[in-house]
């Protein structure tokens, strides 16, 4: 009878699990697309390749462990969780791994006016995570709180990986994180719970120095499928150079490639794309580069936290053309805790850097103030570990616009463009820039009836007295100003269809045209329905270039930096220098990857 009543209160919270779990999220938890692992060789060497033998189970001595456990429990008015990770192909043990319990209280989350909730004891908090590692034979066991509670169990089974010689030979197992929910009876039961686990697909290899072929331990490696471009997962390498990137499904459809991307400090970053039918190691290597390192600080000399630092090598031998001026290498990173940031970058005549942030103000408790840097120029053909890029005060300034019959434009319908030394550059309607400086503004908003072939423009110039000084109002009076459309492209007069794409468009009177044809600059070949990414400030788009290389691209004005990437090609990078509501036709010659 007690058994018969354990087991019906089993099932009635088993039943209340899910209703409770879709009240508290959404959904199982997941693990971050981009999971960093360090491979230990120690413990690597020490796995077995070859799967554990099953051996005929002991009944006698599993029936006392299971009394034994159950007794612990009910006296401890906890439940043991136990049972094993086994592959779902061919039920083998998974030999190592780890798995974790998230225990909720349902009667103090959700359910605390229910008489169904059980009882939800004070001494436990709504919710606890009990985690242990799977046993070599793939069995585990854990003590969990009882009463009337929801556990989720997430099981991240164990990569191993050996590397055996001179690390010229890699085996893997890449196992599938996988989640279960199940309801916990209250005063000791045992859950007998085995766990199935999938095999995903893994990319294995080494990443090594080109010149010299010797490894490059702890390198980053990133990898990205063509299926799913925005997912990313990646690992380090380990002392030897390789590496193994796992965590990714195998879908059931055609399966898709994966681009693998490694990089290192002092290393020049590269990619491989590697076919679904690949199953052996790949080799990424890396040629040497320029280090550039260094640290953001405030005026008093201490670290920036999360400043924005870019740097910028531009390449004179290819000269102004119709896109813009062409830039060697145009990068952005976020600097560290203690404000230091790192590069590296081809030999090249010279780069410069400048960093943006906000700091604690030193006169004041608990204001903050946002700087800038001025431009760092320093030359790119030998490493330079001590740069300092120092932040100074900046002015502010809001921006207001008025339609002619002196109503406000609502902020988020306009554009505000500031004139600088490279032209029009994009600044939002509250904006910081160098104080006491004349700033020319240009703002930008729909025309009337929000028709295409009008705009509404506004110009004025403005100047902040000081850093120190509030923020700077500019009332800007707009007036209706005609745009003209851009011609059509050449190409559809033969019947092509040219792919479009739009990144940052705020309105129909407000963007750049540009008619885009990607070359082979080897061969002068166009490249036909390639995979082209287009990268903007704040913004990125994947397209496919028509079988003439073409791509209609509109781009919102101001967007000074553009990056275009083509699967098998070097990036190119372009400071844009077309004027709002311009129309450009350009060729860019992409160099193949060696």
């Amino acid at each position: 009878m007690r058994a018969r009543t354990v087991a019906g209160t089993i099932a009635l919270l088993a039943a209340l699990a899910f209703g409770a779990a879709a009240l508290w999220r959404d959904g199982p938890s997941a693990p971050a697309p981009l999971s960093e692992q360090r491979t230990d060789p120690a413990t690597s060497a020490a796995a077995d390749t070859a799967a554990p033998t099953a051996e005929p189970p002991d009944e006698a001595a599993q029936g006392r462990e299971l009394a034994a456990d159950a007794a612990a429990a009910a006296a401890s008015d906890r439940v043991v969780l136990r049972g094993v990770v086994r592959t779902g192909e061919d039920g083998r043990p998974v030999r190592g791994g780890k798995i974790t319990v998230e225990v909720v209280d349902c009667a103090r989350r959700h359910i605390a006016a229910s008489s169904l909730a059980g009882v939800a004891r004070d001494d436990l908090p709504a919710t606890q995570a009990v985690e242990t590692a799977i046993a070599a034979d793939g069995s585990y066991r854990l003590e969990v709180p009882g009463a009337s509670f929801v556990a989720e169990v997430l099981v991240e089974p164990l990569d191993a990986i050996e590397v055996r010689g001179q690390g010229h030979d890699l085996w893997l197992d890449a196992f599938l994180p996988t989640t279960r929910q199940l309801g916990l009876a209250p005063r000791g039961p045992v859950h007998e719970l085995d766990l199935e686990v999938e095999l995903g697909r893994c990319v294995r290899g080494f990443v090594v120095e080109r010149a010299s072929g010797a490894p490059i331990p702890h390198a980053l490696v990133v990898c990205q499928t063509t299926s799913q471009p925005f997912e990313h997962f990646g690992t380090y390498a380990d002392a030897q150079g390789a590496f193994a990137v796992t965590g990714m499904s195998v879908p059931d459809e055609e399966p898709s490639a994966a681009r693998v991307r490694a990089s290192s400090p002092g290393f020049l970053e590269r990619s491989v794309e590697v076919e679904p039918a690949q199953t052996g190691a790949v080799t990424l290597a890396l040629d040497r580069g320029v280090l550039l390192r260094g640290r953001v600080v405030d005026p008093a000399g201490r670290g920036v936290a999360g400043a924005d630092v870019q740097v910028v090598v531009e390449d004179d031998r290819d000269g102004h053309g119709a896109l813009g001026t062409p830039l060697a290498v145009f990068r952005r990173e976020c600097a560290r805790d203690d404000g230091t940031f790192t590069f590296t970058l081809a030999p090249a005549d010279r780069a410069v850097l400048r960093a943006s942030g906000n700091y604690a103000d030193a006169d004041v408790v608990g204001r903050f103030r946002t700087g800038r840097s001025a431009p760092l120029e320093v030359p790119v053909h030998r490493d330079d570990t001590t740069l300092v890029l120092t932040l100074q005060g900046l002015s502010g300034f809001a921006v207001e616009a008025t339609r002619p019959d002196g109503s406000v434009v609502d902020t988020i319908d306009l554009v505000v463009l500031r004139r600088t030394t490279r032209g029009w550059s994009r600044e939002g309607t509250w904006f910081v820039a160098e104080p006491g400086v004349d700033h020319e503004l240009r703002v930008l908003a729909l025309g009337p009836d929000d028709s295409p072939a009008m705009a509404l423009v506004g110009t004025t110039t403005c100047m902040s007295p000081g850093a120190d000084s509030p923020v700077t109002k500019v009332v800007v009076r707009l007036q209706p100003q005609a745009v003209a459309s851009p011609p059509p492209l050449s190409q559809q007069k033969h019947g092509e269809r040219v792919p479009r794409t739009s990144l940052d468009v705020p309105g129909p009177h407000a963007r750049t045209t540009l008619d885009l044809t990607f070359v082979d600059a080897q061969t002068a070949a166009p490249l036909a329905a390639g995979r082209v990414t287009v990268g903007l400030p704040g913004s990125r788009s994947i397209s496919s270039l028509s079988s003439a290389g073409v791509l209609r691209l509109q781009v919102g004005p101001g967007l000074g930096v553009m990056t275009l990437t083509v699967d098998g090609y070097l990036p190119r990078t372009f400071r844009l220098a077309a004027e709002p509501s311009a129309y450009v036709e350009a060729v860019v010659r992409m160099h193949p990857e060696r």
